[in-house]
């Protein structure tokens, strides 16, 4: 974010809402990385299906 929005010069709480928005950007991010992507193969992991082939 730093990168797009360049920050010198702001006040305090200008940095406040900066870092307010950046932790719930990367909150909600890993989130949805998680219900999309790693909950998903770590279910598919833990079917009978796999277990049957791999055990």
């Amino acid at each position: 974010m730093k990168y797009y929005i360049p920050t010198e010069g702001w006040s305090g709480f200008d940095l406040l809402v900066y870092v307010i928005v950046y932790l719930c950007l990367t909150i909600l991010s890993s989130y949805a990385l998680y219900s999309i992507f790693e909950k998903p193969m770590m279910d598919f992991r833990e079917s009978s299906f796999i277990k049957k082939r791999f055990s």
